[in-house]
């Protein structure tokens, strides 16, 4: 019994609650749950009637199972603090959450509800093309989907979307494509220059089929990352708005999500200037030029922290003294879901990295430790005091 899968190890917990366990599963059980790391999080999480209602309640078939166990002997008998632990970790295995509730006698207790869950987001968008026509990307059939204006575009076996010119004496210039990604959904595409971007949730960005011979010039909305290739004789330009980021470098990152503070150029390598009407401003690698939303009339250059800035493009959250509602932002973006908050909003802030493929309960589990709580309840995450 070197390793259980969830199901075998719900089966013998059940087992052992029945009375049915053998010794052996009984040892192994006991000697399982000292492996928990997250026994010391968990318990300081824990109040003393928290703590002593786990005891008695989740532990009550098992304390029973063991003492009528035949071979009492056998049997590893664990400290109350890590039995409270492990209880705890069985808890959040099974998807259970625990929250408070008042009752007319003012006593406090913890009841059980099973936690709904959302699913994180991956590689969805949708391709509008040229003549209005669209794919939906993560459905589509990996090959050709479609020749315009002298250019093939190629869903490749890892997923990306691939322009590529096949005839160079195609003059048409005026074909546009729009990618667009949902809430929970993220895609990467190359252009037909050789440059690659990565769109973010809840995100746009419309471009030629093909560059014309003057510039290169795309719009974009959300957040989307771009490794350009750099040619100082055709410029490569973002448009946000009435913003406009022209290349001249390589590696940089927009963050112009409207329900965010301002629109945000982080530069990771080479050169990047930023133009807002008559102002201009030219960033060196690890600096981010910031434009407030609302009434921005002034670029503000200063350092950035470029990890927690692209973390998004390499699968993790990467919170850094960020507010709950900053969090919630991100997750509501990623989970495609609501986000509600009960009663006063926390005041805490949070640091730290969580993997973005986990699923909705168990990324909040992971903020639990920050008195983060919450519920979920279908497409809709309401955070509690």
């Amino acid at each position: 019994m070197d390793q259980l899968t969830n199901q075998q190890f719900f089966a013998l917990i059940d087992r052992v609650d029945s009375g049915i366990a053998t010794a052996e599963e009984i040892e192994f059980l006991n000697a399982y749950y000292q492996a928990f790391d997250c026994r010391n999080e968990i318990i300081n999480s824990l109040s003393n009637d928290e703590r002593e209602l786990l005891k008695n309640e989740v532990f009550a078939g098992i304390e029973k199972a063991i003492e009528e166990n035949k071979h009492p002997a056998r049997v590893v008998k664990l400290p109350v603090s890590m039995r409270i632990a492990a209880a705890a970790c069985i808890l959040l295995a099974l998807g259970v959450v625990l929250y408070k509730f008042k009752s007319g006698d003012k006593n406090t207790r913890i009841a059980q509800a099973p936690v709904q869950d959302v699913m994180p987001g991956g590689n969805k968008a949708i391709l509008t093309l040229s003549n209005g026509s669209t794919i939906t990307l993560n459905n589509a059939r990996n090959g050709v989907l479609s020749n315009q204006a002298g250019t093939i575009v190629t869903k490749t076996s890892s997923g990306q979307l691939v322009y590529r010119a096949v005839d160079e004496d195609h003059t048409e210039t005026t074909a546009y494509n729009t990618i667009t990604t949902p809430k929970g959904g993220q895609y990467t595409a190359v252009l037909s220059d050789g440059t690659k971007f990565m769109l973010d949730a809840a995100s746009s960005i419309r471009y030629p089929v093909r560059f014309g011979a003057r510039e290169r010039k795309v719009e974009i909305t959300g957040q989307v990352y771009f490794e350009v290739k750099h040619n100082a004789a055709h410029p490569f330009k973002v448009a946000v708005g009435n913003i406009n980021v022209e290349d001249i470098g390589t590696r940089f990152n927009i963050n112009a999500y409207s329900d965010e503070g301002a629109v945000k150029t982080t530069l990771l390598q080479g050169s990047v200037g930023v133009q807002l009407g008559k102002q201009n401003a030219v960033i060196k690698p690890g600096e981010v030029a910031a434009i407030r939303n609302e009434g921005g009339e002034q670029i503000v250059v200063s350092r950035a922290d470029t990890d927690a800035v692209v973390a998004w493009k390499n699968g993790m959250f990467n919170f850094k003294d960020a507010n709950i509602q900053a969090v919630m932002r991100q997750i509501a973006r990623w989970y495609d879901v609501a986000v509600v908050f009960e009663g006063k909003v926390p005041g805490n802030v949070y640091s730290g990295e969580l993997y973005r493929n986990m699923t909705a309960a168990k990324m909040l589990d992971g903020l639990t430790a920050a008195k983060v709580h919450f519920r979920i309840d279908g497409k809709k995450i309401i955070i509690t005091p």
